[in-house]
């Protein structure tokens, strides 16, 4: 009934054979051909049978490295499904795609070209550092195409597309405005990683990647009130590098604070804490200190650099408001962990 097959297969061997078949026979297009684009007729079929659509939006990889195992993880995922799709008679369009992020590129060419500056950028003309930026983008287009084909991957790499081409980027930008039109567009503010070198926002993929293990000591930042200048709040942050970023002090709704007189200034802690921030020092505690009483009183910054910029919500106003009327305050938030158990009571 069948013909006999050899027990002793070459799995490589096989594995490349039908990969060659694939090839030849043209399979993964011919299964898109077969099958209309939703119109309700199979191309190459009978007439009258309908043809559902199943859209796949693939997240594209970078292309400035070589595929590795998370690749090809998610990447039998995104080929088992589409598949599954196409063999109940849907259309699955499936375009491979590039992510061609700024910054890493950026660095890159940086490094190759021993660039160390903005002005060396614009010495060389920005439009040839962008070109060069571009032949990087791609540069492993053709070690992922035989990743990806030798997986068994049915993904469309003939009619890719690169988020770096207007077309791609015109068509987020007219999704946007779709957004837009129905309302769902709010403005916001959110804290963000600025590379301190390209004064650049980076993604948390970005500050990921320079990620290591260290021990980093905590700091205690001087914050003075407005109204009182000799009277100065004790903040704690283990994150020091965030600072020039600072807009509000954080206090906890149930922690006790008091004012302690030390080297001539009146510093305002948790009561709890002040044996362990003035160890070795001559203190005085002179006073309780509630949080409602702290609440919505402002201090003098550490950097003022952005006291006087508009915010951008009260631009369109006669008389826009400032960072500095609006920041600088001390604020009792529930949502921001403060806690008496270390540092100071006093959040950063």
């Amino acid at each position: 009934m069948f013909d006999p097959v050899d027990p002793k297969q070459r799995l490589p061997a096989l594995e490349e054979g039908i990969l060659r078949y694939w090839k030849e026979e043209d399979t993964f297009k011919r299964s898109l051909r077969q099958r209309s684009r939703g119109t309700g007729d199979l191309l190459d079929g009978p007439a009258g049978t309908k043809h559902d659509i199943f859209s796949f939006f693939d997240g594209p990889p970078f292309a400035t490295g070589l595929p590795h195992y998370g690749h090809l993880l998610a990447g039998t995922i995104k080929d088992v499904i589409p598949r599954y799709q196409t063999m109940r008679g849907k259309y699955v369009e499936r375009r491979f795609g590039w992510d061609c992020h700024g910054l890493p590129v950026e660095n890159i060419i940086e490094k190759e070209r021993n660039i160390a500056s903005h002005h060396e950028i614009e010495e060389m003309g920005v439009d040839k550092f962008n070109a060069l930026c571009r032949t990087a983008v791609q540069r492993y287009t053709r070690e992922w195409r035989t990743v990806v084909e030798r997986m068994g991957r049915w993904v469309d790499m003939d009619w890719d597309y690169r988020t770096m081409d207007p077309e791609y980027m015109e068509s987020i930008w007219w999704v946007f405005g779709e957004l837009y039109k129905k309302g769902l567009i709010y403005e916001g503010y959110k804290g963000m990683y600025i590379c301190p070198r390209c004064a650049t926002p980076l993604s948390n993929f970005e500050v990921a990647q320079g990620y290591r293990d260290r021990t980093d000591l905590s700091v205690i930042a001087t914050f003075p009130l407005r109204d009182d200048p000799k009277t100065v709040l004790l903040a704690w942050t283990t994150t020091p590098w965030s600072l020039p970023g600072n807009l509000w002090l954080a206090v906890g709704k149930h922690i006790d604070y008091v004012s302690v007189e030390a080297e001539g200034k009146h510093f305002i802690l948790a009561r709890k804490l002040v044996d362990r921030v003035f160890k070795g020092r001559d203190h005085k505690i002179l006073k309780s200190v509630k949080a409602k009483d702290l609440a919505g009183k402002q201090y003098e910054p550490l950097f003022p650099y952005f006291v006087s910029t508009p915010l951008p919500s009260t631009m369109k106003k006669g008389k826009p408001e400032t960072y500095g009327e609006r920041a600088n305050r001390i604020v009792i938030n529930e949502a921001v962990e403060v806690s008496d158990e270390e540092g100071t009571g006093i959040v950063h």
